[in-house]
């Protein structure tokens, strides 16, 4: 013969509860902090690629214009008057960024950078070699170089 304890009750004890949720927000915390690093990454992807393009823009310009890199920037930055290709270049590269890319010019030589989401910066110059920079931002003038 089987006898019920009629006082059983059926449920979660708080502590249970408690627990499951403790569970769930470290969950959540995990997922949220890497899709937060997923998009920095994505970022500073797209800034490094704007930034490599426009090394390619600023070759074609060195070969077409008598001026050679002189028209690339103007004020430091992007010149974004030279071309449509180099106005979609230069909004990407700010839109992705949060900041104006550095450039600076002349004839023979120029340097570009953009600064990325883990406090470094990338950068391009004449010498052919993107190059991601840690030491803070290596354009200040046209005859910088990114090493």
């Amino acid at each position: 013969m089987i006898i019920k304890n009629s006082n059983t009750k059926k449920g979660f004890t708080l502590i249970e509860l408690l627990m499951v949720i403790a569970i769930i927000i470290i969950l959540a915390t995990i997922v949220m902090i890497s899709v937060k690093e997923a998009t920095d990454r994505a970022k500073n992807t797209k800034i490094v690629t704007g930034m490599v393009q426009v090394r390619k823009l600023s070759e074609d310009l060195y070969l077409q214009e008598s001026d050679g890199y002189t028209s690339l920037c103007a004020s430091g930055v992007l010149n974004d008057s030279y071309s449509s290709a180099m106005q979609i270049l230069h909004a990407d590269i700010v839109s992705h960024s949060g900041a104006e890319p550095t450039c600076y010019s002349s004839s023979a030589s120029y340097c570009s950078s953009s600064i990325l989401f883990d406090g470094d910066w990338f950068c391009v110059d004449d010498n052919g070699v993107p190059e991601k920079v840690s030491t803070g931002n290596p354009c200040v003038d046209a005859d910088s170089t990114c090493k």
